[in-house]
Order: structure tokens, then C-alpha cells, then sequence
């Protein structure tokens, strides 16, 4: 077990900056920014890999962001499509319950007056009646 300076016992840590991603050192447990820099256990990265890792890394997050996104998304639609499934179910019974639709579909002899009472002004408007164009 390795001692710091301040008798606190030495960590390793893995560095995510950009200079130095993924490169491990030994860090102070207790307090690490104020405890002079103990060493590194990686060795020196590649230049290449320094400047390639971080972006990879920016990246990755992103998608992982974007497919949290997506899921939230998905969660959101399938509630709106059962919503709307509850909905148009509702208007459905509701239409096959209302006497006035069905009496303008099937064409019971009733008056438009009698099956739309709120309308005030007519104008003379009513239902085909089957019987005066001879479809009985």
C-alpha cells in the first residue's frame, strides 16, 4: 500500500481529459487537487490515439443521449396512440348510441327537425324518405 506525502493512502484514477484519456495515475484518496501529483501508471499514448479517443468519446456519449431521446420518444407515442385508441373507441359508441346519426343512415322516416332539435333554422331540409324513391 502506497503512502501520500499527507499520510493519506494512495488511489489509482483514470484521467478523462483530453491530454490524457483513459491514462490511469496515482492520485491522494483524500484530497487529490491540493496533494502534489504522485505519478502515472499508463505509459505515454500515441499522439494519434490523444486526439482520436476524445472525440470517439464525444461521440459515444451523444448516441447514448439521442437513444435515451428515442426511448422517451417512444414511451410519449405509445401513450398518445392509446389515448387516441381510447378516444375514437368513445366517439365510436358514442355514434352508434346517438338516435340522431342513425336515423340520417338507416333513413328512419324521421324529420331532420326531429333528430337535430338544436338547428333552428331549416329551410325546409329533411331526410330522404326510402319510400318516395322506391327503395323499400
Amino acid at each position: 500500500m502506497v503512502i501520500c506525502t499527507c499520510g493519506s493512502v494512495v488511489v489509482r484514477i483514470t484521467s478523462w481529459t483530453d491530454l490524457n484519456p483513459g491514462r490511469r495515475f496515482w492520485s491522494c484518496a483524500r484530497n487529490g487537487r491540493s496533494c502534489p501529483f504522485l505519478g502515472w501508471v499508463d505509459d505515454l499514448m500515441c499522439h494519434k490515439v490523444v486526439e482520436v479517443i476524445p472525440g470517439l468519446l464525444r461521440r459515444m456519449n451523444n448516441v447514448q443521449m439521442m437513444l435515451i431521446q428515442a426511448r422517451a420518444d417512444v414511451v410519449k407515442l405509445k401513450w398518445m396512440l392509446i389515448l387516441s385508441w381510447f378516444f375514437f373507441f368513445r366517439l365510436y359508441t358514442y355514434a352508434l348510441s346517438s338516435s340522431w346519426i342513425w336515423g340520417c343512415i338507416w333513413n328512419l322516416g324521421m324529420e331532420w327537425k326531429e333528430l337535430c332539435p338544436f338547428i333552428k333554422d331549416w329551410n325546409g331540409m329533411s331526410c330522404v324518405n326510402l319510400s318516395k324513391i322506391g327503395m323499400e
